[in-house]
């Protein structure tokens, strides 16, 4: 275990990658849009970006092969790059959907958008239908919710619908996979 206790500045990005602790010592600290009150568990290989409007100390714990990093005045880094995705969603609601590769962020920008939506009183619900990922539903299965609150990792959504496709991979499957998040999207 590593620790060490982090002054942060305006427009500072701290990035963690878990497995990692971080703890709000003062000052205002956001994470995917939401403030942070006490302490975040950043879950192994996932990278959270932790910001501040003003000075803001915070304290990290990192585990095995959690890191963390300052990306000062940096703005390629953390969800500035996804301000404007925010702005436009807020004009008018939408149907957003998410495609990408593994790994690319998908998850996290849901979250933020997720966040925004909320804190801005958008009725938001999310399916997701990443049949090999257990975020939101089991490995093999599409899962939706409802979403009351912000939260830091679909992990913590509990899923109100579930359809169960039988495999971790699409592939071969994809007209069933769009037919089920259209059923789920319709309830």
């Amino acid at each position: 275990m590593r620790q060490c206790l982090i002054d942060l500045s305006t427009n500072d990005i701290l990035l963690v990658k878990g497995p990692a602790v971080l703890r709000r010592c003062e000052g205002n600290v956001m994470v995917l849009g939401k403030e942070i009150k006490g302490e975040v568990t950043v879950r192994a290989a996932k990278i959270l970006p932790f910001e501040t409007k003003g000075s803001s100390k915070v304290q990290v714990r990192t585990y095995g092969n959690g890191t963390c990093r300052i990306a000062r005045g940096h703005f390629t880094a953390g969800v500035s790059i996804w301000k404007d995705v925010a702005d436009r969603m807020r004009e008018k609601p939408k149907r957003i959907m998410l495609v990408g590769a593994t790994d690319t962020g998908k998850s996290t920008l849901t979250t933020y958008l997720c966040n925004m939506a909320n804190a801005n009183s958008l009725k938001v619900g999310v399916t997701d239908g990443d049949v090999g990922q257990a975020d939101l539903a089991p490995p093999g299965c599409i899962g939706a919710a409802m979403i009351g609150k912000q939260f830091l990792d679909l992990r913590e959504v509990n899923a109100e619908y579930y359809s169960f496709i039988g495999s971790i991979s699409p592939m071969g499957m994809e007209d069933l996979v769009i037919d089920n998040i259209k059923k789920i999207l319709d309830k």
